[in-house]
């Protein structure tokens, strides 16, 4: 008796990777700031983070290389404030890069003619 046994070649399995630069942020000053990632991908991928006060845009869901831009508005209270910005694959091991901002260390903030906090600029001596 004989027996055929085929052998299909699969693929072979594609190595994913989700690389993002700077992979860091120096602490943001208080006055905010706008910085730009670059992402370097052969695969899917989303950023997620977004808060009321720490904006994204650019290519925030797409497929092989883009770029997002990080906008920070000012921080007119004393306290500093965090988040993390997440990119995210389900085919490659995701990238975190936590965001902090200094507290605004001025005088308070002066009330705008709206009742919007205004950022007074202190003299240097």
């Amino acid at each position: 008796m004989t027996h055929t046994i085929n052998v299909e070649k699969g693929s072979a399995p594609t190595d994913y990777y989700l690389d993002v630069t700077p992979n860091a942020l120096a602490e943001i000053p208080s006055e905010g700031t706008t910085s730009t990632f670059t992402v370097n991908s052969n695969t899917t991928w989303q950023v997620f983070g977004e808060t009321d006060w720490c904006h994204l845009t650019g290519s925030t869901s797409t497929t092989g290389n883009g770029s997002v831009t990080l906008t920070v508005d000012a921080n007119t209270n004393t306290e500093p404030r965090f988040t993390t910005i997440s990119f995210y694959s389900k085919d490659a091991e995701p990238v975190y890069i936590n965001v902090t901002q200094k507290g605004y260390e001025g005088s308070e903030p002066d009330q705008g003619d709206n009742g919007t906090p205004t950022l007074a600029r202190r003299k240097k001596d």
